[in-house]
């Protein structure tokens, strides 16, 4: 079959030669191959060594290799049109074989093969795919193993939620989305403080401080992520899983001061002056500001991403489905941090313990008379923490936030 190759087999250890015939058999080229054919296309295979962090080949250019990895990880990787990376994953065959499928017509490669560790692998040159092209027996078998796969939808984006990658920042777009939004928040905001305190106040107070607040909150949250994402290179630590985490935290942190600025404006209760009761409650609402920052940028990014494009075509509404999706988690997880924040904004003469305690006592009607009277208290207890007073205002709040945040930014970018 090879001319090229006449004494390759005979020179090529059995359990070697076998190796590499079940190595072949990875690429849906070859999958469908009889061992007479592969024992013959074996030989070819070259093993070769590439570096941590280098590229095993370039986006938009021919291939013109087969690669068969054997130790290392090997991940795919585009740009979209918004400077965001994403990886690939293929669903037509193993992650460890790249290239089968672009090298025998030589198209462009779709996305860059990036080595994450160093890589060991075996090459097979496109010159030897054709060479065995011209055999009709084996170019039969190539065909009946691709078509046992379905080509369509061959990839999807599935980066790691921690590994997102923000946009290329619009800070006009964050700017008209924030301004929007703060009406929406207020009023949201100013509900579930009348379901805490049993107090009506104003639905948009202090507006003309809540905005102005609000664009910097969101313009923040979202410029510093994307200064950090260009500033700190992960792979570079011994534990890169913990400073992205790090990472995607530091927004929520930097930008809690700002936030409190807008929980004190919907504070009617606390008669002391903003400039002074933004201090209050700070600590819960730093947690709550971590939970809030990481849903409207990587959790958002995270479920936009797994979208399908043949159910959404639009970018503006899979950006605000995947922010729906992302603003129910934070909205419910956000929501004791919150509460215990804003009744400490409230009445800061009471301690957090005192707090929690009346949070917990307006979940004792709540408790099914079925209950014991000695686990009432705990069952009490649960409720407020698992199923907590006002999560569904809360959780309101957050998915529409969320959704109109970044599907308005979407939109307008």
């Amino acid at each position: 079959l090879f001319a090229s190759l006449p004494s390759a087999v005979a020179v090529m250890d059995e359990a070697e030669l076998t190796h590499r015939v079940a190595i072949l058999r990875r690429s849906p080229l070859f999958m469908s191959c009889t061992d007479s054919f592969l024992r013959q296309l074996a030989p070819a295979l070259e093993l070769k060594t590439f570096p941590e962090n280098s590229d095993l080949h370039p986006r938009f250019v021919p291939h013109e290799n087969v690669f068969f990895v054997e130790e290392g990880t090997v991940v795919r990787l585009v740009e979209d049109e918004g400077g965001a990376i994403h990886r690939v994953e293929s669903l037509i065959h193993e992650s460890s074989v790249f290239g089968s499928l672009h090298v025998v017509s030589g198209k462009l490669s779709a996305a860059t093969l990036h080595c994450t560790t160093k890589v060991v692998a075996y090459v097979l040159k496109r010159e030897v795919v054709l060479e065995a092209f011209r055999n009709p027996d084996f170019s039969r078998q190539i065909a009946q193993g691709l078509c046992t796969d379905i080509l369509t939808n061959a990839g999807r984006l599935r980066t790691p939620m921690f590994e997102q990658q923000p946009r290329k920042i619009n800070f006009l777009a964050t700017t008209v989305a924030a301004s929007f939004e703060s009406f929406y928040r207020s009023a949201l905001n100013s509900l579930l403080n009348r379901k805490l305190t049993k107090v009506v106040g104003p639905l948009f107070p202090d507006m003309h401080i809540q905005i102005v607040s609000r664009v910097a909150y969101i313009n923040g949250l979202k410029g510093i992520r994307t200064f950090l994402n260009s500033s700190v290179d992960p792979n570079k630590y011994a534990n890169p899983e913990l400073v992205r985490f790090l990472v995607a935290t530091a927004p929520g942190l930097v930008m809690c001061p700002v936030s409190s600025v807008l929980e004190a404006t919907n504070a009617h209760l606390n008669p002391e002056p903003v400039h002074t009761k933004w201090m209050r409650g700070y600590l819960p609402r730093c947690v709550r500001e971590v939970i809030f920052a990481v849903g409207l940028n990587q959790m958002s990014d995270y479920f936009t991403e797994r979208v399908p494009e043949q159910m959404v075509n639009s970018v503006t509404l899979r950006a605000a489905c995947g922010s729906l999706l992302a603003g129910v988690i934070s909205g419910y997880l956000s929501h004791v941090p919150h509460n215990l924040g804003t009744m400490k904004l409230m009445n800061p003469a009471k301690s957090y313990g005192a707090h929690f305690k009346d949070f917990v006592q307006r979940s004792e009607a709540r408790v099914p008379a079925s209950v014991p009277a000695g686990l009432r208290g705990l069952a009490a207890t649960v409720l407020a923490v698992v199923a907590p007073t006002g999560v569904h205002i809360r959780t309101t709040q957050i998915v529409g936030s969320f959704a109109l945040l970044n599907g308005l930014i979407a939109s307008l970018s």
